[in-house]
């Protein structure tokens, strides 16, 4: 009867574990979830921001053209000189996505690699505590690496909306200059 009883006791702790580790990777599915969800997250804000600022640099374009017809023997050497203009923000905003991009896979890349490991890490585990201790460990280390990618790719972007804006804001600058026009502060 002992044995049984302890047959029973040992079934018991036995599914008892495999319920906590059940639990654990529902956890860590979860996390791996929020983390893909959080990327993409910034992937979409990141592409928002540079489409604005697209949509602003062509509106900007419109109204320098408008304003440059005002003037026929300028029109000519007017509209090549914002032709340029576009074709380098547009140059530069199609290099910004492709840093944004590459930056966001990279980052993709690295999650992936480290959710590999931390699987890895978790399946190690000698002990449902030691499983936990693991685990929480991986977990403020995803959200570590989640903030810092998240902070990077927003500054990437960042510097390439500025990238995209310059060549345009300098041809307003000349073409305010030129026309006597307010320059904006």
């Amino acid at each position: 009867m002992t044995t049984a009883k302890k047959t029973t006791s040992s079934k018991k702790a036995e599914d008892a574990a495999t319920e906590s580790i059940k639990a654990a990777q529902e956890t860590v599915q979860k996390a791996v979830e929020t983390s893909k969800e959080n990327i993409e997250k910034a992937v979409k804000a990141s592409t928002e921001t540079v489409q604005k600022n697209i949509e602003k640099t062509v509106e900007l374009s419109k109204k320098q053209m408008e304003d440059a017809t005002k003037s026929y023997d300028d029109a000519v050497a007017f509209s090549k000189e914002n032709f340029d203009a576009v074709m380098a923000a547009g140059n530069a905003a199609v290099k910004a996505a492709e840093t944004v991009n590459s930056e966001v896979i990279a980052a993709a890349k690295k999650a992936v690699e480290g959710n590999v490991e931390a699987m890895k890490s978790l399946m190690a585990a000698k002990s449902p505590a030691d499983f936990f201790e693991i685990q929480a460990s991986l977990m403020k280390s995803r959200y570590d690496d989640m903030v810092a990618e998240s902070t990077r790719i927003n500054e990437v972007a960042t510097k390439a909306s500025g990238e995209v804006i310059e060549p345009l804001k300098a041809r307003y600058e000349a073409v305010a200059e030129k026309l006597n026009l307010p320059l904006a502060g």
